[in-house]
C-alpha cells in the first residue's frame, strides 16, 4: 500500500507538471494571438483609410495618388499582409484550442484520469521490468555460484587424489629402497659364493698337483 501510495503521489506530481506546461504554452499562444490581433487592427485601419479615400472628396489627393503604380503596389501589399495576418490569427486560434486544457471540466477530469492511469501503468511496467531484470541477474548469479561450487568440489577431490598419490609414491619409494638394499645384499652374497667356490676349486687343483 505504501508503494502504491508513493507511486500515486509521483503520478499526481507528473500530471500537475504537465498541466503547468500546457498552461504556460497557452499563455504563450495568447500573447502571440494578442500581438497578431493588434497588428491586424493596425493594418485594417490603414486599409480602411485607403478604401475611404475613394468615397471622400476631401481626400481626393490620396485617391489620385492611387493612380500611380507605386501607390497601387503599396495597397496590394497591405491587402496581402492583411490576408497573412488573418491566416496567422486563425492558425494561432487553432493551436490555442488544441492546447487549451481545463482540469475542472468533464473532459479535463477524464483526460487527467487517463494521464494518471498511463503514468501509473508506465511506472508499474518499469518496476516490473526492473524486477524481472533483477530476477534474471539473481538466477544467473545462482547458476554461477552453483558452477563455482561444483568446480571447487572437483578441485578438492583432485587435491585429495593428488595427496593419496603422493603418499603412495612415498611408500613405493620406500619399498623400492628396501628391494634395492636386498638386491645389493643378494649380489654381495653371490659374489662371495663365487669367490669362495673359485678359491675352493683352486685349492683342490693345488692339492691334486701336489699328489
Amino acid at each position: 500500500r505504501a508503494a502504491r501510495g508513493a507511486m500515486s503521489a509521483t503520478a499526481d506530481a507528473d500530471l500537475q507538471r504537465k498541466i503547468e506546461e500546457y498552461r504556460a504554452r497557452e499563455r504563450v499562444y495568447l500573447a502571440g494571438l494578442t500581438g497578431q490581433e493588434a497588428d491586424m487592427a493596425r493594418l485594417r485601419a490603414m486599409a480602411a483609410d485607403v478604401l475611404d479615400a475613394y468615397g471622400d472628396r476631401s481626400r481626393a489627393a490620396l485617391r489620385g495618388a492611387l493612380a500611380f503604380p507605386t501607390a497601387n503596389m503599396e495597397v496590394l501589399l497591405l491587402r496581402q499582409k492583411v490576408r497573412e495576418k488573418d491566416q496567422q490569427i486563425t492558425h494561432l486560434k487553432e493551436e490555442l484550442e488544441a492546447n487549451r486544457f481545463d482540469q475542472h471540466a468533464a473532459a479535463g477530469h477524464k483526460l487527467m484520469r487517463k494521464c494518471k492511469a498511463l503514468l501509473t501503468e508506465n511506472r508499474e511496467l518499469g518496476e516490473e521490468m526492473r524486477e524481472e531484470r533483477i530476477a534474471e541477474l539473481r538466477a544467473a548469479l545462482g547458476a554461477e555460484q552453483r558452477q563455482n561450487g561444483q568446480l571447487l568440489q572437483k578441485v578438492h577431490e583432485a587435491s585429495e587424489f593428488c595427496k593419496e598419490l603422493s603418499e603412495e609414491n612415498v611408500k613405493l619409494q620406500g619399498t623400492i629402497a628396501r628391494v634395492a638394499g636386498k638386491l645389493r645384499e643378494g649380489r654381495a652374497e653371490v659374489e662371495a659364493l663365487v669367490k669362495e667356490r673359485a678359491e675352493a676349486k683352486k685349492r683342490r687343483k693345488i692339492e691334486k698337483e701336489a699328489k
